[in-house]
């Protein structure tokens, strides 16, 4: 007798799909890049993007950060690595435009949004439990009686 195998575990239940954030720094994106120097030695990125506003927030350069290896860019030294990354960074987030923010560049989209939260009449303080009074119209004092 041959023993047969089990069959593929399943994931139980259904998923849920992920909520697309409202409001600028909801949730945040993090990737990590990875490529080379031009003498060879590895070097690694770590790409933080705000999944709102699709704004790149940093993007951090160093010899030791583990990833995947991507990109085309030569790089001749960490310092050069980073110089590049912020002119990349700027561009990404000022001057291009993104189908998914209505044609605008991620810093004009994350301004406009951060504008409308601060202008929000659904602010998180509770509202008032009490009614106050009318205009013109006095409170009616109740006397106490001395009992």
């Amino acid at each position: 007798m041959v023993r047969r195998r089990g069959g593929r575990k399943r994931a139980l239940g259904t998923r849920a799909p992920m909520l697309v954030p409202q409001w600028p720094n909801d949730r945040w994106s993090l990737d990590f890049v990875a490529d080379q120097f031009i003498d060879g030695r590895r070097l690694r990125i770590l790409v933080v993007v705000d999944d709102c506003t699709r704004e790149c927030l940093a993007l951090i350069a160093d010899t030791s950060i583990s990833g995947t290896r991507v990109n085309e860019t030569l790089f001749r030294s960490l310092a050069h690595t980073r110089a590049v990354l912020e002119a990349w960074r700027a561009d990404y987030n000022h001057e291009r435009p993104h189908s998914r923010l209505s044609w605008m560049s991620p810093a004009i989209y994350a301004a406009t949004r951060r504008s409308a939260a601060l202008r929000s009449t659904d602010g998180s303080a509770p509202r008032t439990a009490a009614i106050t009074a009318q205009q013109g119209i006095a409170d009616r004092q109740t006397p106490i009686a001395a009992g």
